[in-house]
């Protein structure tokens, strides 16, 4: 099973009271609920304005190019993108 896909899924369980606990629910029960968050995922794929406006302010204040990005920073810029898709910012 994917990680994120997994980790999504556990956050739908802990998040929504008609859900069992994770550790409770069958592999059937897993599945289904995995299905949800890979269509949730899926959902995330294009960024919106909000997220790429975010990312890109993000990424202004590390004053250096694209080549030799260390995958910490575009961790940032990724966080920075779904933070302003939770806050709703279009």
């Amino acid at each position: 099973m994917n990680e994120m896909i997994e980790w999504v899924a556990q956050a739908m369980c802990s998040n929504l009271a008609i859900l069992a606990d994770w550790d409770e629910l069958s592999d059937e029960g897993k599945g289904l609920v995995c299905k949800a968050a890979k269509a949730a995922i899926e959902a995330m794929r294009e960024p919106t304005l909000g997220m790429e406006v975010a990312a890109a302010d993000k990424m202004m204040t590390w004053r250096t190019t694209w080549f030799g990005f260390p995958v910490k920073r575009i961790r940032f810029a990724w966080r920075a993108m779904i933070d302003a898709a939770l806050e709703g910012k279009p």
